[in-house]
């Protein structure tokens, strides 16, 4: 367990568990607030990889009604490009192809399904987490990203927004 951070009274705990009788590592995070003030955030989860693979996110959510309303969105930041190489969008999912090229690129979206992976090296990493779609995310309502920087790759989830009391919990 982390110290306490003195500037927002938050305490991090990450914890791992690695599967008995399969290639699996469970990696779960859990956020205490020790402090005397309630604090508005959203736990982040960030996993670096390096460079050489494919992320993968899906972002399609259900269908509503006759197909007239949405059904999925996606978030770049300023410093992306829809002409990156290493950007790909098709109907269902979002990749970035980790290449050490700048500028930046990272996308984003509701994740309904609640996974997003990279493979790298003929290993599929996969980072599974869930929705709770009746509550807001952060990043215009993003819960899974990724991150592409000349020297690495990150793939990101996202909880809810939430007001943390004293003693609140939530482990991802």
């Amino acid at each position: 367990m982390q110290p306490i951070e003195m500037n927002n009274g938050l305490r991090k705990k990450p914890f791992d568990r690695l599967s008995a009788d399969a290639p699996r590592v469970t990696l779960s995070h859990a956020l205490y607030n020790e402090g005397a003030q309630p604090v508005d955030m959203a736990p982040w989860a960030i996993t670096v990889m390096p460079l050489g693979g494919l992320a993968v996110m899906p972002y399609r959510g259900p269908a509503q009604g006759e197909g007239y309303l949405p059904d999925r969105h996606v978030t770049l930041w300023p410093y992306t490009r829809w002409q990156d190489s290493r950007l790909k969008v098709d109907d269902d999912f979002i990749y970035i192809e980790a290449r050490a090229e700048l500028p930046r690129a990272k996308s984003a979206g509701l994740n309904y399904p609640g996974w997003i992976g990279y493979l790298n090296r003929g290993v599929l990493f996969v980072k599974q987490f869930q929705l709770q779609p009746d509550r807001l995310y952060p990043d215009r309502n993003c819960n899974a990203e990724i991150y592409c920087s000349d020297r690495f790759i990150e793939v990101e989830s996202l909880g809810r927004c939430v007001r943390w009391n004293r003693a609140k919990r939530d482990a991802r």
